[in-house]
């Protein structure tokens, strides 16, 4: 239970953090939105975007975090209820067993999906807004910049 209340603190204040940071990103572009032009601007966006993508990933590794910390608590119940049954012909024994089995193949089957989802909702945010900065320079007559958007380190990493 430690660990569990450790991951939600941690998690507490990495999304605390993201959220400042949107919030930030957010209120310069719009208040310096009138006066900025051109690469400026696209730099404001490109912070926001950015700020907005960390907070989704805080989010999502969060969610990760926690789940983990359910999965070795409930495995460590499991452990802790086949100590007085250690003979493998009680049926408890095999039941607990197999629920352990199939919690653990569960757990890992659900971690990889919502990763997978988690990253290509991520490329899809960013992959949106390049093209529609491709298609913003292309009506103004500039040259989109080379590179994309690169994730901002900070809380909430998977490890």
């Amino acid at each position: 239970m430690q660990a569990y209340f450790e991951t939600l603190d941690h998690h507490r204040r990495c999304l605390s953090a993201a959220q400042r940071e949107v919030c930030q990103s957010v209120m310069e572009a719009f208040g310096s939105a009138m006066s900025l032009q051109g690469q400026d601007l696209q730099h404001h966006v490109d912070d926001a975007l950015s700020a907005s993508l960390t907070l989704w990933q805080v989010q999502a590794d969060t969610q990760r975090d926690m789940q983990r910390a359910v999965e070795q608590w409930l495995s460590a119940v499991h452990a802790f209820w086949l100590t007085p049954w250690q003979d493998d012909d009680y049926p408890f024994t095999r039941a607990l067993r197999l629920s352990d089995a199939s919690c653990g193949a569960i757990a890992k089957m659900t971690r990889q999906v919502s990763h997978f989802a988690t990253v290509r909702l991520s490329a899809a945010a960013v992959n949106a807004a390049r093209e529609a900065r491709r298609a913003w320079e292309s009506g103004q007559g500039a040259a989109a910049p080379a590179g994309g958007y690169p994730r901002k380190s900070g809380c909430g990493r998977a490890k």
